[in-house]
């Protein structure tokens, strides 16, 4: 008998409408450290995992649409967190921000997000986020129909029950928790020159 391989049926999922809409931080998790791949070189990089809500883009059943972005937690001028975190704040980053930014301060934070559609490998289009900004004066944020959800390896807590399963995948395939303990035990600790190259921020949408 054949052994027969097929196209195969990929389900498409509701995604978040094209353009520029309100949308609320509900979502900062700590992803740990992450293999990267840029121009077919292989690193490593400590990662978030930031979310927001779309409080007047509805689905069918009336929860509002999420829609989130990977970061690199690196603060550097070529980097998607820190020039979308300007953006959103609207001001620079100080010279001691800079040395230390707590990222949870922009949960429940409101800004103006601008989404794109995609299609990937398989030919299902997706939502992807292209812009972050600071909310237009004058318009008002509703409450969030999300929990505001939080997750950092330095806590000691479980990751959370309503985290979806994909993410809770990730996190639990990190290389380690953090870049202190990824650094204290690896004999050959990444120099500063290897990390930023393994930045996936130049990568266009």
């Amino acid at each position: 008998m054949p052994l027969t391989a097929s196209k195969g049926e990929f389900k498409e999922f509701p995604q978040a409408p094209m353009g520029t809409h309100l949308g609320i931080c509900y979502l900062v998790l700590d992803l740990g450290i992450q293999r990267t791949n840029y121009n077919d070189k292989e690193g490593q990089s400590h990662k978030c995992y930031i979310g927001w809500e779309l409080p007047d883009e509805k689905m069918e059943d009336g929860r509002p649409f999420v829609i989130g972005k990977e970061y690199s937690i690196v603060l550097d001028p070529r980097s998607n967190l820190y020039n979308d975190l300007i953006a959103w704040r609207g001001q620079e980053f100080t010279d001691e921000e800079m040395e230390s930014f707590d990222i949870f301060t922009i949960l429940g934070a409101p800004a103006q997000v601008t989404i794109v559609h995609k299609k990937n490998a398989r030919g299902q289009t997706k939502a992807r986020l292209s812009t972050v900004a600071k909310k237009m004066k004058g318009i008002q944020t509703p409450e969030l129909h999300n929990p505001l959800v939080k997750f950092s390896f330095e806590d000691g807590e479980p990751v959370p029950e309503d985290v979806y399963d994909w993410l809770k995948k990730k996190i639990d395939e990190r290389l380690a928790d953090n870049f202190k303990q990824y650094n204290a035990g690896n004999e050959q600790n990444e120099t500063k020159q290897e990390i930023d190259d393994a930045l996936d921020d130049n990568i266009p949408f």
